[in-house]
């Protein structure tokens, strides 16, 4: 509950905000209904996640040790920045 915001409080708001936002999509795509989201709050919930993956990345990957000479193929992004700290250039 506390991996979308730094904030506790807006983090648990967020997780309830992107349970709707789910529920909307479904919504949409099944029966054509319309979302009560703005663009901006869709953006600021799309953020969120953003910093949940840099939160992980930091809690999680450091207890895997990756053994020596082993190199993960990774994906070409194109330049396409993943990060939370990228986050008004992403989502503009």
């Amino acid at each position: 509950m506390e991996m979308l915001d730094p904030s506790k409080n807006e983090s648990f708001n967020k997780w309830s905000e992107l349970n709707v936002f789910f529920e909307e999509r479904h919504e949409i795509i099944h029966k054509g209904k319309s979302t009560s989201f703005t663009q901006e709050k869709i953006k600021d919930t799309l953020k969120s996640l953003l910093y949940m993956m840099d939160r992980l990345d930091e809690i999680v990957i450091p207890c895997y040790r990756i053994p020596k000479g082993y190199f993960p193929l990774t994906p070409d992004l194109s330049g396409f920045m993943l990060s939370y700290h990228a986050k008004d250039d992403l989502l503009t």
